[in-house]
């Protein structure tokens, strides 16, 4: 495939702003004729631009805490490490980091009261040299998700035009109490191993057919539609990502600012967060917030100063 155009990016746009609309609602969106939109959409799919469009299960609704780690590990032996995050049964992400902090930074979302066997593990692989050492933080409230808002991208420039002179005032500007947002209640007790299984299937590809899910997994469609309305109303999904080819929409590369500040800061912040047009999740946690953000190169510096100048402290 070509490198996307116009089209492609008004598709990219609104199937991150609706991921589970239907090719009718996404001619509707773009303005784009029901064949050429559902022939474009395949064709980002077969050539990886998409990569997958995915479901973000609620931790707190299965009775989960997320818990965020950086390891610190010699480059020999961040592999192992790597491989004993795939073993692990609670593993949720793991990237590799360069920068002010050099190791990994993985998510963990862990039983409820579970905390403990975590670190136990951690512990023994810095006794046993695998690892220099850790920090671990926790999730004090529900996350924020955002996926790439095309609108602010110049296809024939092959630039971003998102203002962000405009943004930091915006953001400076946000006065008064604004609360973030509490988990969901969990409603583990209403689910079974079929729910499992179809939110595993749902975590891999949340477009995917009802009849194929219904074929694949032996269950009723009539039954797989009334629990995907229970998962959307109760919470337990809390939202969806749409993957994408970096490279496909000029993004730089992935970033992590780990942010100390007082809750009310991290509140303001997560109001102003939602206006930035690239992917992102944003975390808080009981120091502050951690954001992790696609960005153009110039859109680094620019967060970073903003950032530096409405926290306490920023890596």
């Amino acid at each position: 495939m070509q490198n996307p155009d116009e089209i492609d990016y008004k598709i990219l746009t609104a199937i991150g702003k609706n991921p589970l609309a239907s090719i009718v609602e996404l001619s509707k969106e773009t303005g784009v004729n029901v064949k050429t939109l559902s022939k474009r959409l395949q064709q980002l799919i077969q050539s990886k631009v998409i990569y997958n469009i995915s479901a973000q299960i609620s931790p707190a609704a299965l009775e989960q805490e997320p818990i965020i780690l950086f390891i610190n590990a010699k480059q020999k032996n961040i592999p192992l490490i790597e491989k004993v995050g795939e073993l692990h049964p609670y593993t949720r992400f793991s990237v590799r980091c360069l920068g002010a902090f050099n190791g990994l930074m993985k998510i963990f979302t862990m039983p409820r009261n579970s905390l403990r066997y975590l670190l136990e593990l951690f512990d023994k692989l810095r006794d046993l040299g695998l690892i220099d050492d850790y920090t671990y933080l926790t999730s004090i409230a529900k996350w924020i998700w955002r996926d790439n808002d095309f609108t602010y991208y110049d296809v024939k420039k092959d630039e971003w035009t998102f203002n962000w002179d405009e943004w930091s005032r915006y953001l400076e500007s946000l006065k008064g109490p604004s609360e973030l947002e509490a988990y969901p209640p969990s409603v583990l007790h209403k689910l079974d191993k079929s729910d499992m299984a179809v939110l595993r299937e749902l975590s891999i590809n949340a477009r995917v057919r009802i009849k194929d899910l219904s074929e694949k997994l032996k269950i009723p469609e009539y039954h797989l539609s009334r629990r995907m309305k229970l998962y959307l109303d109760s919470g337990v999904i809390e939202g969806f990502r749409v993957t994408i080819y970096t490279k496909a929409s000029n993004l730089f590369n992935q970033f992590i600012f780990k942010c100390r500040c007082p809750v009310v800061t991290t509140a303001k912040i997560a109001m102003a967060i939602k206006k930035l047009p690239f992917q992102l999740t944003f975390m808080p946690t009981q120091e502050g917030f951690t954001l992790i953000i696609f960005l153009p190169p110039l859109g680094v510096s620019y967060l970073g100063e903003i950032l530096q100048r409405n926290v306490d402290d920023v890596e």
